[in-house]
């Protein structure tokens, strides 16, 4: 055979059996083909720790095998991967989209192949887009069958998570137009449309019941779908793997980036321009529709991910309101990758670091796994933020607490209509059932009532008798609260509140019950607090057979008012407690503050006496008693966080926020890698809004007392104290406590303010003997100017304090 004959049949055969390859190749258009696979990319070696790739959305084409390499990562492999070489082995799982949805055929095609190949070796993940919702599905509802995990979920297995651009949330732009249709702003409708068309259309995916668009759909958290179209195409899924996720939320990082909206894409040419958009073109145009087409709604995005959906974000519009640089409360660790012209990280609240470059556009979907800035930052928490050994401090048993019934009782007189007041106490109302919801193991059931009119117990009315349906609670709330109207029947509506409460308690075999009272103002049907009395009830001691507690709420009432110190009395004297609301803002931490159950965590040495003296005052609401149990035990046990945080919980319940965050944060040093994080990171930054606020309502008190003192000094003149008499009594026994213990209420450790204090406290005490005098009418005069001159000076010194280290 020629030489030339042979190559000619060598290379007929090696196109044959090309061609025999191409034919026999597994794609992921064919349903027959594998759906997923895990790939491992470096050398082997369990003295690794595997480090997984997960793709977003159509990251292994249908054209593609989805066992073969593709190149989405090579990016980050070729660039960053070296300097992670020596501590992680790196593996690629790949998916075909649009075949099966994440949950669970994705996810548990992850979890299969991470239980079979890595033989449940603690591993860390970094996921883009679609895939980071992959990893939360394998870590909340896949179950290892096999081996030491056995039993357990996948997130036990990991040790570290980095999300980028994950829709955490979901996003708008998967829905259905015909859902979304009531949202877009006039004129941007048939923009929309035709956008989420286009992208769509070049996916392949035109339904949104399909996957794996249906994954991605808006899970409505912020309540942004407030319409409720007949037909909600929701995520149910995406929202029920979002709650499970709380435990493994000090595993995740989440990155998310977000475009500069710009002119650069105007109404008039998104249409013509849509076809022949490139994929970054695409995402900008995306990002003009979602962003302008619905007018903010859902916030700034990448292109296709609301960035509060990439930093899993809470509906909390407090510590959104308080912190307006971070956005948002996330429950996660977040690195916000914003546009700007600093090249530079910036600290914000609640682990949260803002990270900016040089230029005006910003971060779009596709970058936030392909650019250097980005990966750079995975590299620094790969190495940093995830530390071995995966063994956390062992957490104790959860403490069982008394279940407590809670009834809200409105007061709808007519001066709640003034200001809208009545429309805000509803809005705080369903902010406190949400919370009541959320911790339903604490409360059995809610009724709510509301009081107006005239002097009789038919001015009460009962809108919702006791349930546990918190459906029918928020629609009473939003639904059946009367237009305000009458006058203020208080005494009458306690009577009413309090049989009510007690009736219930007596039926369900019940000890404890609280009912939360909201009024605007002074009752018009008698007198609520005893004569003698300013606002305290005398040498009251907390007891445990107290069977209803009076939270109570003084909304947009002047601090020192007759009206705020009935509502203090009421409090007082039930073991309860009392807040001063001025705005919304504070009426809703009033009520948050007011519901919330303080639970102190158990212990390895919970037999330890003062420990244990601490949990049973903590049943009792004694918190004054848990304050002094925990201090005693945190100096003989320093290094258990659990003390530390049951302390910092006692003064959280004494207002005390300075010292509590001190302890918190001391909880947190001890034990870094704590489940609820973030939530006491939140919580502190709520106290140092509460701190402010409460050092400014004490500042109005102290200028009430001042108004008092100044008002009970004129009547002396005018010979017309009788009427003051009995009351100045009690403003004297209480005020001189007030202000011997006001550097500890106001956590001011100044030597100024404690001699001031006590100099101020020592005159009122001097009154309060000589007002027992035949001659006080005599004395008064000089014995009052003394001390109202040393509270006007006492206030222009806080007042001077206040501004430079309060606000």
């Amino acid at each position: 055979m020629k030489f030339k004959h042979f190559i000619s049949i060598i290379w007929f055969v090696l196109i044959i059996n090309a061609v025999g390859v191409l034919i026999s190749q597994a794609r992921c258009s064919d349903a027959a083909s594998p759906l997923a696979s895990l790939i491992r990319v470096s050398e082997q070696d369990d003295n690794k720790i595997p480090l997984i790739l997960i793709h977003g959305i159509h990251g292994t084409g249908n054209d593609k095998d989805v066992t073969v390499k593709q190149d989405y990562w090579d990016k980050f492999i070729n660039n960053q991967f070296e300097e992670l070489n020596s501590i992680y082995e790196l593996y690629i799982f790949q998916y075909c989209s649009d075949r099966k949805p994440v949950f669970p055929d994705i996810s548990n095609e992850f979890g299969n192949a991470v239980e079979i190949k890595l033989n449940g070796r603690p591993h860390a993940i970094v996921a883009h887009s679609m895939g980071g919702l992959v990893a939360k599905s394998y870590m909340v509802f896949y179950k290892f069958r096999t081996g030491k995990l056995s039993g357990k979920l996948g997130g036990d297995a990991v040790f570290g998570k980095i999300t980028l651009a994950t829709p955490h949330h979901g996003t708008p732009g998967a829905n259905a137009f015909d859902i979304l249709e009531p949202y877009t702003k006039f004129g941007w409708e048939n923009s929309v449309q035709l956008g989420l068309k286009q992208y769509w259309k070049r996916s392949g995916v035109s339904n949104s019941f399909v996957a794996n668009r249906s994954d991605l759909r808006w899970d409505n958290f912020d309540n942004s779908f407030d319409k409720i179209p007949v037909k909600l195409d929701d995520n149910l899924w995406l929202s029920q793997a979002n709650l499970k996720f709380e435990r493994f939320y000090n595993k995740t990082i989440a990155y998310a980036g977000y475009l500069k909206p710009s002119d650069k894409w105007l109404i008039s040419n998104i249409a013509s321009k849509l076809p022949k958009a490139n994929y970054q073109e695409l995402l900008e145009i995306a990002n003009e529709l979602l962003i302008k087409g619905f007018g903010g709604r859902f916030g700034t995005t990448d292109g296709l991910v609301p960035f509060k959906s990439g930093l899993f974000c809470t509906n909390d519009p407090i510590i959104s309101k308080l912190n307006s640089n971070a956005i948002c409360n996330s429950q996660l660790r977040v690195r916000r990758f914003e546009p700007g012209i600093k090249n530079e990280a910036e600290d914000l609240p609640f682990h949260t670091l803002s990270l900016s470059r040089n230029g005006d556009r910003g971060y779009d979907h596709e970058e936030m796994y392909k650019n250097n800035d980005v990966l750079n930052w995975v590299v620094f928490d790969l190495k940093n933020s995830f530390k071995l050994p995966l063994q956390p401090i062992e957490l104790p048993p959860p403490i069982n607490f008394p279940t407590s019934p809670t009834l809200f009782l409105f007061d709808v007189s007519g001066s709640m209509n003034e200001r809208n007041k009545i429309d805000q106490a509803k809005v705080a109302g369903l902010d406190a059932l949400r919370e009541i919801r959320n911790s339903s193991t604490l409360t059995t059931s809610v009724s709510i009532q509301t009081f107006s009119g005239e002097c009789n117990n038919n001015s009460t009315k009962n809108l919702l008798d006791f349930t546990t349906n918190f459906t029918d609670a928020e629609n009473t709330m939003s639904n059946r609260i009367p237009k305000p109207d009458g006058g203020t029947p208080l005494p009458q509506a306690l009577e009413y509140s309090q049989n009510s409460m007690a009736n219930y308690l007596f039926a369900n075999r019940l000890k404890e019950g609280r009912i939360i009272l909201l009024s605007d103002g002074e009752s018009t049907c008698g007198d609520v607090r005893p004569a003698g009395i300013y606002s305290r009830a005398n040498n009251l001691q907390l007891r445990s057979d107290y069977k209803v507690r009076l939270l109570t709420i003084g909304f947009d009432v002047p601090a020192g008012s007759s009206a705020e110190r009935d509502l203090q009395y009421l409090a007082d004297v039930s073991g309860g407690k009392y807040f001063n609301a001025a705005d919304r803002r504070q009426l809703i931490r009033a009520f948050q503050k007011l519901i919330r159950v303080y639970i102190p965590k158990s212990s390895r040495f919970a037999s330890n006496s003062d420990f244990a003296c601490g949990i049973n005052a903590f049943v009792r609401f004694d918190y004054l008693a848990a304050l002094r149990c925990f201090k005693s035990y945190t100096q003989t046990n320093n290094t258990d966080p659990f003390g530390w945080y049951n302390l910092a919980l006692a003064y959280e319940a004494l207002d005390r926020y300075k010292a509590a965050t001190e302890c918190y944060r001391k909880y947190l040093s001890l034990f870094p890698n704590a489940p609820d994080r973030v939530q006491i990171e939140t919580r502190i930054a709520r106290m140092q809004q509460d701190r402010i606020d409460l050092f400014n309502y004490y500042i109005a008190v102290i200028q009430s007392d001042s108004d008092y003192l100044k008002r009970y000094y004129k009547s002396i003149f005018n010979r017309s104290n009788r009427d003051l008499a009995v009351e100045f009594n009690g403003f004297v026994r209480e005020k001189n406590e007030f202000y011997k213990n006001l550097s500890d209420i106001l956590e001011i450790n100044e030597r100024w303010l404690t001699n001031d204090s006590k100099d101020l406290s020592d005159s009122i005490e001097t009154l309060a003997e000589r007002s027992k005098s035949a001659t006080f009418d005599r004395d008064a005069v000089s014995l009052l100017t003394i001390s109202i001159g040393q509270i006007e000076e006492m206030l222009e010194r806080l007042n001077e304090f206040g501004n430079k280290n309060i606000q």
